[in-house]
């Protein structure tokens, strides 16, 4: 078989991922895998990847920069017409078999009708719009209902993979009579446990501080700025004894405000930014190093890498109570929720007793290994 491997950016978990998919690659000798990403970011991420000449099932055709620039310029509809004849154009011009996209949504309708005679296609799903019933348009409800069901009734989707959500997954197949729709775990993170390293001297955290630690891309919807408000909004009895860190780049659209409301936080408690591109040693001693996990998302209906990051160092998390995010949090134990997700609600999560972390199978069930067994089967 043939297979493509198609991501329009390698930001966030997209380079996790297809890490995953290259490590998968190597036991399946007799199947040819193509990846396209972008040639800027393929060039400066290609030290995490492997190269064609290790491997010889691996091989690259990158997307320009211009074909990039032109697909994520304009409206959504755009967005998504644009890749989807992107994504046809290159299994056309490989003779791909099989499609598998690491963000697909954006594609649909369109991919289903564009794609070349015979290819299949397997992708993610991460934003589950079942739970925004009430929360979004009934336009737009309708209009993720219909596209559901497309895949569902198309020959060319053969896979839709709903990530970490089992029982949506379920209900999905019932609703539209079929099997296509399958969990998929959300992978957690290999931790070499002897470079694990405690950063607190190296910070200069006083001894007995709780950490606080808030890491990702760092943007509005993941409640950056609300932990900011936060912060301000305490007073010093509540700040005692307290650290945050905040690791990850900072997003151009909250970029001013950050540092306008970090210029006045920093004065209240000790604060720490790496405002950057953090690698993946970095973020496990930082997050070893700290005590909770702040992740006040505003997106609820999508899993988090974060949670398999905090399951695996045993260190709880405090999110929203909404959701996806909210349903994980709550069954496996993994922390607290908020009453809501605004400075005033993560303000009533500062003066509450730090969430204790029970032991789960969460870390298990997610295990890369699994994962990858779920992507694969069946080609």
């Amino acid at each position: 078989m043939r297979i493509l491997i198609y991501d329009e950016k390698l930001s966030g978990h997209h380079l996790e991922y297809l890490q995953h998919y290259c490590q998968a690659a190597k036991n399946m000798c007799d199947d040819e895998f193509i990846i396209c990403v972008p040639q800027v970011d393929y060039n400066a991420k290609k030290d995490y990847l492997p190269s064609s000449s290790e491997d010889n099932n691996i091989s690259y055709d990158l997307i320009p920069d211009t074909e990039v620039q032109r697909i994520l310029s304009g409206s959504p509809v755009r967005y998504g017409y644009r890749k989807a004849v992107s994504v046809a154009d290159k299994a056309k011009k490989n003779n791909i078999d099989y499609v598998f996209l690491t963000d697909f949504i954006t594609t649909i309708p369109f991919l289903l009708f564009l794609m070349p005679k015979g290819v299949k296609v397997r992708g993610i799903i991460y934003r589950i719009y079942l739970y925004l019933k009430g929360k979004i348009s009934p336009l737009r409800y309708a209009f993720d209902t219909v596209c559901f069901w497309l895949m569902a009734k198309s020959y060319v989707m053969d896979r839709v993979f709903i990530l970490n959500d089992e029982s949506s997954a379920k209900r999905l197949n019932s609703i539209h009579h079929t099997d296509k729709f399958m969990a998929l775990a959300d992978p957690v993170t290999d931790i070499d446990s002897t470079k694990l390293k405690n950063m607190r001297d190296e910070m200069n955290v006083p001894v007995g501080n709780t950490i606080y630690f808030h890491f990702g891309a760092l943007a509005e919807r993941k409640g950056t700025l609300e932990i900011l408000k936060a912060i301000i909004l305490a007073d010093s009895n509540t700040l005692n004894k307290k650290t945050f860190i905040f690791a990850g780049v900072v997003r151009n659209d909250i970029r001013e405000q950050f540092y306008s409301l970090l210029d006045i936080a920093k004065n209240k408690v000790q604060i720490i930014v790496f405002d950057e591109f953090c690698s993946y040693e970095k973020l496990n001693c930082l997050c070893y190093t700290s005590d909770v996990i702040l992740m006040p998302y505003r997106q609820t209906e999508l899993s988090s890498g974060v949670l398999g990051y905090a399951a695996q160092l045993g260190k709880p998390v405090i999110g929203p109570k909404d959701g996806l995010i909210g349903k994980l949090i709550l069954e496996n134990n993994l922390g607290a929720v908020l009453k809501d997700v605004t400075a005033s609600g993560i303000f009533d999560a500062l003066i509450s007793p730090v969430p204790k972390h029970l032991p789960s199978e969460y870390v298990e069930r997610n295990s890369k290994k699994n994962f990858i067994n779920t992507l694969w089967n069946g080609i």
